[in-house]
């Protein structure tokens, strides 16, 4: 026995080198996963495990390889987290092959698992990021949700063609199903931030992000992910709400300044530089006879407004519920000339003859620049309510007829609601050189504003060439399924 132990401690002697080379690699991979020494660590688990073969050959039970061969595990497992954690960050595909290639050789996944964990740990390091668009949809809608297109664009198709790229024959596994959940959680911000139009972005801010969405929808369609004709609908919703709800601002207006007109002290007031002007200029021959009239040139004011902003978002599918929408506006607005024709009110002042222009100016100037304006929107197929119309307008008529001489048919009526074909831009008029009645010491309705040259017309002045009120969008940003400005 002691010549044994004497020969073994003898060997044990010989072999000390090899013995610490041995005890001392777990701490040597540990270090080598720490600094990303991949292919050493890999080589190194290699060669421990043909330690612990030809250890479990031999069939016996020596308590300090036991204990080692733990050690060497609990490594295996920190270098199979590292390279996961690897999958978390911004690497680029030639990172992502060699980590790839990393868990391969570490033989802990089959080919289908490590397809799933790499979908998992990429979408982690998505998530990261779209965590990030919560604090921004908070200072700014459309910034959030431009972000969020971005991310789409970049991060989500960047992590789709990294796996095509590992895996070319297998495009409808994972990612197909991690790719749906990324447009879902896209649509679910538009469907839950594009709701309120009073306090939400305005049309040129929906359009940006609307161009956004679809410059992602077609980044990600060489993937199998087109999503922007799921996007259209909630667009289309959101900028028919806005554009509504103006409409009814600009009725509810309308009421209100026929409630405070002062049919007297405009009456008095000179007709000033009201004349007629270039039909360029204004899209009407008699476009600046309204600035006579405050109500009249305050409500066209505003229909200007609203197509002012609907056409930086005019999507061709808005095309009948906005005409709709308008030609409720005009009757109401048709209801309230006549209303405040017929009001008991107007006859006590005796200006017969300003409530016979007045209703006149509405039928004759107002309505078919209204109507031009929904044509040079939507082209000539958009047409108002014309046998609603009709109606109130004859009653009109007649009311102004009995205010005035010379009595005009209704067929003038209609003649003047005739569509302007001509693509001809027109001005928006500044609302406030206009009043309802002068105020002591102030200029008389019609007369040019303070500081302006003699003879300039009343409100804004005539745009110079090219340029009016219904401002096109910066030519080449045409949107699928948006409608292209017409030519000017």
């Amino acid at each position: 026995d002691v010549s044994s132990q004497r020969s073994q401690l003898k060997n044990v002697t010989g072999n000390l080198n090899s013995l610490l080379v041995i005890l001392e690699t777990p701490q040597l991979i540990e270090a080598c996963i720490r600094n990303n020494m991949f292919d050493e660590t890999l080589n190194l688990l290699a060669f421990m495990g043909q330690v612990f073969q030809a250890y479990d050959a031999q069939g016996e039970a020596i308590p300090v390889v036991t204990l080692l061969g733990d050690q060497v595990a609990r490594q295996r497992e920190y270098l199979q987290t590292a390279l996961l954690q690897q999958l978390r960050g911004d690497v680029e595909l030639p990172a992502c092959v060699k980590v790839v290639g990393y868990l391969r050789r570490l033989q802990r996944y089959s080919e289908d698992e490590l397809r799933s964990e790499f979908v998992k740990q990429r979408g982690l390091y998505v998530s990261a990021h779209r965590a990030q668009i919560n604090a921004a949809l908070g200072s700014s809608v459309a910034a959030g949700l431009k972000a969020a297109s971005e991310i789409l664009r970049t991060r989500v198709a960047t992590v789709a063609g990294h796996y095509r790229a590992l895996w070319p024959g297998h495009a409808e596994g994972p990612i197909a199903t991690w790719l749906s959940e990324q447009v879902a959680w896209f649509l679910g911000l538009l469907r839950s931030h594009l709701v309120n139009a009073d306090t939400g972005p305005d049309c040129t801010e929906v359009a940006g992000i609307l161009r956004q969405a679809s410059h992602a929808s077609s980044t990600l369609k060489k993937h199998g992910c087109h999503f922007f004709p799921l996007c259209l609908p909630i667009f289309t919703s959101y900028v028919k709400s806005r554009t509504s709800g103006s409409f009814d601002k600009a009725l509810t207006n309308l009421y209100a300044e026929l409630e405070r007109y002062d049919w007297a002290s405009v009456a008095e007031a000179s007709d000033g530089n009201a004349s007629r002007q270039d039909v360029a200029a204004y899209g009407h021959q008699d476009a600046l006879l309204l600035t006579r009239y405050r109500p009249l040139a305050v409500f066209l004011n505003d229909i200007v407004g609203v197509f002012n902003d609907l056409r930086q978002c005019c999507i061709h599918s808005l095309s009948r519920p906005v005409m709709q929408a308008l030609g409720g506006t005009v009757v109401g607005a048709a209801c309230a000339v006549k209303n405040a024709a017929h009001s008991d009110t107007l006859y006590v002042v005796q200006r017969d003859q300003e409530i016979g222009g007045f209703c006149r100016s509405f039928v004759e100037i107002a309505v078919p620049m209204i109507a031009s304006y929904a044509t040079t929107m939507f082209g000539p197929e958009a047409k108002l309510p014309m046998d609603d119309l009709m109606v109130h307008m004859k009653d009109i008529y007649k009311q102004s007829a009995h205010f005035t001489p010379g009595p005009r048919s209704p067929a003038v009526a209609k003649a003047a609601l005739a569509l302007h074909r001509s693509n001809v831009p027109h001005a928006h008029m500044d609302t406030t050189s206009f009043s309802s009645a002068p105020a002591a010491g102030s200029r008389p309705a019609g007369s040019p504003p303070a500081g302006s040259p003699a003879g300039s017309p009343v409100g804004a002045a005539p745009p110079a060439a090219g340029s009016f009120g219904l401002a096109a969008p910066p030519p080449g940003t045409a949107i699928p399924g948006v409608a292209a400005p017409p030519p000017t």
